[in-house]
Order: C-alpha cells, then structure tokens, then sequence
C-alpha cells in the first residue's frame, strides 16, 4: 500500500463526486489557492471504502470560498469551514489552519489561517487521517505515515498522544470507535495516553459521546471498541449507572442502555 497510485485512488470516487471535486480544484486553482480531498475521505478510499462524505481543504481564506461559488453555506466558518452545494450533493471545504489556545479540552478557542498544507496536516488527530489527495495532479501527500499506519492497521496519533488528547477529548472515544469501525488496533502509546486524559474526557458534552457510542454501535461489530470502553472506564465518565455488574458483563447491552441515560 505504501506505493499506491494516486490514479487509481481516484477512480474509486464515485463519478459524480469525482468531477464535481475536480472542478472544485479547478475553479480554487484559477484564483491562485491549493485545494485537496483530506481526511477520513482519503483513509476511506486506500481500504476500498466509499466514503460518506467528501472533506476538501485549500489555502484560499473562507470568505473567497462563499464568493466562488454560486451555492454556499458559512456552516463553520469561524474555524474556516464553509459548505459547497452542488445539485444533491455537498462538501465542506476548510481553509489550511492552526488550532491555537484550546482552553477547555472541547475546541479551539481560536484558529490561524494563511499556514501551509503542512502546518494544517500537524494539528489533525490520526496520521490515518493526515492523508491529502490532488485530485488534478493525481498526487498524494503522505507527511505522518499514514499509509503505513493504514496498511499496518494502527491508530497512532500524530505527535504526542497526550498533547492531541488534551486539545480535543473526544479524540480518546474516536480513536476507541475506530477499533470497531475499522478493525484496527491502537498503538500501544496512544492507547496509554487514553487512561491518562480521562479527566479531558469527561469534559466533552454527552451529546458528542452519544454520537460517537451511537456510531460504534452501528458498525458491524462493536464488541472490540466495547471492551475497550470498559477496560478504560470512559462510559462511567458521563454517568453514575452501573454499566458493568459483575453478574453480567454483556457490554453491548449496557452500552446500549447506556445511551439511553445521555
């Protein structure tokens, strides 16, 4: 996988998609800016996966973006996203950023544009999702080993596990989730790094928990993110039930009942 050809990347993008993203690039790079399909779209992609959405990201500042394009929505536009709509679909296209000043453990309290694609792969959460694809020079920018960590099936943050844990808490139950949802395994570092931010953690809104839960239910098979919810005491975070009786230890039930209480 390490030697992947971009071309071929490319092809698996639905057509639709493809030539709408193409000529998002297209019209980005007319106005002098950079523009790459990011992400978990990328990661998607490399395991044969369609991916549920298609996130872009460009140098060009948030406020050119809404003037490019006939249809747009400031969706977040305070951290530079801004929504592109094209007939039935959409993307979000962020402008190249640094994260700075996380005071609460939820999000940046503040964002600096105008960095490179570099700076901006730095502050993201997995070197899995650290991957930039040009769909219009047919290139792949891998600057974290995401490839490797991918095709080695490894969640690894990027850096210092605590560092991004402590920027974000729901990082820790993200990486948790994509156990199941991709049948990965944590790297032994960050997984480490999980018991030591708990009290990050428990600082995140039961709501975004609940989504995160609610998606590990759904995948197809949830027991080994479960076990993994119980091993590091995270779901006892959010509530005082008890999950866990040791006359029954079925986690997916409780885990299930558990959502009810968020």
């Amino acid at each position: 996988m390490t030697n992947v050809d971009p071309d071929e990347l490319i092809k698996k993008i639905p057509e639709n998609f493809r030539e709408d993203i193409i000529r998002i690039t297209q019209n980005i790079r007319k106005e002098g800016g950079e523009c790459y399909l990011i992400g978990g779209s990328v990661r998607d992609l490399l395991l044969s996966k369609i991916p549920d959405e298609f996130d872009l990201t460009t140098s060009l500042l948030p406020d050119k973006i809404l003037t490019l394009f006939k249809r747009t929505v400031p969706t977040g536009i305070k951290h530079g996203t801004v929504t592109v709509l094209i007939q039935d679909r959409s993307y979000e296209i962020t402008t190249f950023r640094k994260d700075v000043d996380y005071i609460d453990g939820r999000r940046p309290e503040a964002v600096e544009f105008g960095v490179s694609l570099s700076e901006d792969l730095k502050r993201r959460d997995f070197t899995m999702n650290a991957l930039a694809l040009d769909l219009e020079a047919k290139r792949l920018i891998d600057e974290h080993s995401g490839l490797e960590d991918i095709q080695n099936k490894i969640i690894r943050t990027i850096g210092d596990p605590i560092e991004r844990f402590t920027e974000d808490g729901l990082r820790p139950i993200r990486a948790i989730r994509f156990v199941s949802s991709l049948g990965f395994a944590l790297e032994s570092e960050t997984a480490k790094a999980i018991i030591q931010c708990r009290n990050i953690t428990a600082k995140i809104s039961k709501e975004r928990v609940h989504d995160e839960l609610n998606k590990t239910l759904k995948s197809k098979n949830p027991a080994p993110s479960l076990k993994l919810f119980k091993e590091f005491r995270i779901l006892e975070l959010f509530t005082s039930l008890k999950l866990y009786p040791t006359e029954n230890t079925n986690v997916e039930k409780k885990s299930g009942k558990f959502l009810w209480f968020l």
